[in-house]
């Protein structure tokens, strides 16, 4: 195997050489670059095991030109480091051949080790996907939540929105998992309170409970 390096690619200067001198300490081979610099980077350079790193302050920013280094380096893998990342962008990015995409508020050692793993080859992605990914399977539930369904006249969001609060999810959770506006988990649990003849979200889970139990 190659000498793993990487290269960060950055219009912050600060941010750029403390990176390149926090991955330097940690015994990798690191150099850093503006974004004009990054264009006159040699395509001798393209190699599975040369990491680009590219950071910016918005999604949009960054993507242009990690897919403009990805057409000059079709080796080498390269990540995105920005504030957020919503979840129709990292599907975008991943079919646009993008490896990683990390968070600026990921510790340093998390992110040194992710960085390690997209040098092995492997995608990562942000906690906050891998959250939704995991929560995905809500709407999908035994058949006895949709015996509550058809009891109180609750529809299938409602039920899944149901099935969260007896996890004791947040409402900003709730709408993480089920890939909804917040205040749309608002509406949706007022519609349940109602339909329960319930007067808290407390009361709503303790009734799906029992409702579970005696069924």
């Amino acid at each position: 195997m190659g000498q793993m390096r990487i290269t960060i690619v950055s219009n912050c200067e600060l941010s750029r050489e403390g990176l390149k001198r926090l991955i330097l300490s940690n015994g990798l081979s690191a150099a850093c670059l503006s974004f004009v610099e990054a264009g006159r980077l040699p395509l001798g350079q393209d190699d599975p095991h040369h990491l680009l790193l590219v950071e910016a302050d918005g999604e949009d920013g960054a993507l242009a030109m990690g897919l403009r280094h990805r057409g000059r380096f079709p080796l080498s893998p390269i990540a995105l480091l920005c504030p957020d990342f919503r979840l129709a962008f990292v599907k975008n990015g991943l079919a646009a051949g993008i490896n990683g995409f990390l968070t600026r508020d990921m510790p340093f050692a998390a992110l040194l080790h992710s960085l390690r793993l997209i040098l092995t080859g492997q995608k990562i992605l942000p906690t906050r996907c891998i959250e939704h990914l995991m929560g995905s399977d809500v709407s999908v539930l035994p058949p006895d939540w949709n015996e509550i369904a058809d009891h109180r006249q609750l529809s299938q969001r409602e039920v899944g929105v149901l099935h969260c609060l007896i996890e004791g999810d947040a409402n900003k959770v709730i709408s993480r998992r089920l890939n909804i506006a917040e205040p749309t988990v608002k509406v949706h649990i007022k519609a349940i309170l109602r339909k329960l003849h319930v007067g808290n979200r407390t009361q709503a889970a303790v009734w799906a409970v029992s409702r579970r139990a005696t069924g």
